[in-house]
């Protein structure tokens, strides 16, 4: 990635080697810190982070193109969210095989899910 945004002029081992160092010593810091204290200092990183990089891509893209296209997904999503939340396409030839072996997806789903839920019930 930063090869390709002409950050680093070549993709050798040292500069994977700095990048890996720099990640482990932000991983090493938010452990040192605490839990509180370090995963917050990092979530807050994040977020300005985040807000930053939209900034920057409202401010330099094309805004008018971005604006009007963010106004126009929200309304389509708010006028389609009912009929599309019970449309299960059941009669339909080509997604019936899916429909009737969504258990697989269903299982996948919860086996993702569950170590995240046994840690909120026992908490």
């Amino acid at each position: 990635g930063f090869l390709y945004i002409d950050i680093i002029s070549t993709n050798d081992f040292s500069a994977q080697t700095v990048i890996i160092i720099i990640i482990m010593s932000i991983a090493v810091l938010s452990a040192v810190t605490g839990i509180d204290k370090g995963v917050k200092l990092l979530s807050e990183i994040n977020i300005s982070v985040a807000l930053v990089l939209m900034l920057f891509v409202l401010c330099a893209g094309p805004t008018l193109l971005l604006l009007n296209t963010m106004v126009e997904n929200f309304g389509y999503y708010l006028s389609h969210i009912l009929g599309q939340s019970f449309y299960t396409s059941i009669y339909t030839p080509e997604t019936r095989p899916w429909f009737f072996s969504w258990t697989i997806l269903f299982w996948a789903w919860w086996l993702s899910w569950a170590p995240l839920l046994i840690i909120a019930f026992i908490h």
